[in-house]
């Protein structure tokens, strides 16, 4: 099933990768068929809505050029690398609300802030590549046990 029409996350659920980006209900099947079609374009703002972070920020995350953000909301539809990398800055997302217990702003704050363990970087820079991802959600996992290194 590809995704056709776009939900806003409710913030009463818990918010994860899928509704972030406007998918409810899906399995990882349908995720990844939806990531291979490329999301609608639609997937960006309703992430910059739930995430509260700016757009140049997302736009950054994921690696587009104003001009080429542009042409994808002209023609209605990310490429599936594009959507890609913008499942995987929701899914960093979704584990970072939960280490904050829904705070969404503690959230966006943690997200910009240099981290010395991640080489000076901020977890949203990180999120740029799959290695670098992981590693946020690594320091997440670290975090949500008390391992402060």
């Amino acid at each position: 099933m590809v995704a056709s029409t776009i939900d806003a996350p409710k913030l009463s659920q818990k918010i994860t990768a899928a509704s972030l980006v406007g998918l409810s209900d899906f399995t990882s099947m349908d995720i990844h068929d939806s990531i291979l079609a490329g999301f609608p374009y639609k997937s960006i703002s309703t992430f910059k809505l739930a995430s509260t972070l700016k757009l140049d920020t997302i736009r950054l995350t994921l690696a587009l050029k104003k001009r080429q953000l542009v042409n994808r909301k002209k023609t209605g539809r990310l490429t599936h690398n594009e959507s890609e990398r913008l499942y995987r800055l929701a899914t960093v997302f979704e584990h970072a609300v939960d280490l904050f217990e829904g705070d969404i702003a503690a959230t966006v704050e943690w997200l910009n802030k240099e981290r010395s363990v991640l080489g000076g970087r901020t977890p949203l820079e990180m999120t740029t590549t799959n290695v670098g991802a992981n590693e946020v959600l690594h320091l997440i996992g670290r975090l949500e046990h008390g391992i402060f290194s």
